[in-house]
């Protein structure tokens, strides 16, 4: 939390090593959250590999049941892309960031969670695009059983 807290704009934009935003992305993502004030964060369409592959959480989000009140240029959904969004500084600030404990993988439901509980909304903005290359000696094994525990971890702390 400390990097969004040393940053003076009101946005503060995400990604991973291997994940980079493509041009004009940005600027739409900037300009989507200052046109809807209720809006959090917005995650981009990712894009995988070189045959830039529309990712599965992607086509999800943009198929999000949930009514658009807002009217926004995408879709309302209940979660972001933690290496894919753009969000309002003083809101990460506010509903207390990512938890440092879950590290990468699935670090975004908690907070996510502690958004929506605090009455803000997330979109989903198919025309803002992340491309996302990720690497071939990724663990996979590792990363699933990281999600899983970050995922009971998460209900675990939000229980009633």
């Amino acid at each position: 939390m400390s990097g969004v807290q040393a940053v003076g704009a009101p946005y503060v934009a995400f990604c991973d090593d291997d994940t980079w935003w493509a041009p004009g992305s940005l600027t739409r993502a900037m300009e989507t959250l200052e046109r809807y004030p209720r809006l959090a964060a917005v995650t981009a369409r990712v894009l995988v590999g070189p045959d830039e592959i529309e990712d599965p959480a992607s086509t999800r989000m943009a198929t999000s049941p949930l009514e658009n009140t807002l009217g926004i240029p995408g879709t309302i959904v209940l979660g972001f892309m933690a290496g894919a969004c753009m969000m309002r500084r003083d809101a990460f600030i506010a509903a207390g960031g990512y938890q440092p404990r879950f590290f990468i993988g699935a670090e975004e439901m908690l907070l996510a969670m502690d958004l929506m509980s605090a009455g803000w909304a997330m979109g989903y903005l198919p025309q803002i695009v992340v491309h996302h290359h990720p690497s071939s000696l990724r663990d996979v094994a590792s990363r699933r059983r990281l999600i899983l525990r970050n995922g009971l971890w998460c209900a675990w702390l939000r229980r009633p």
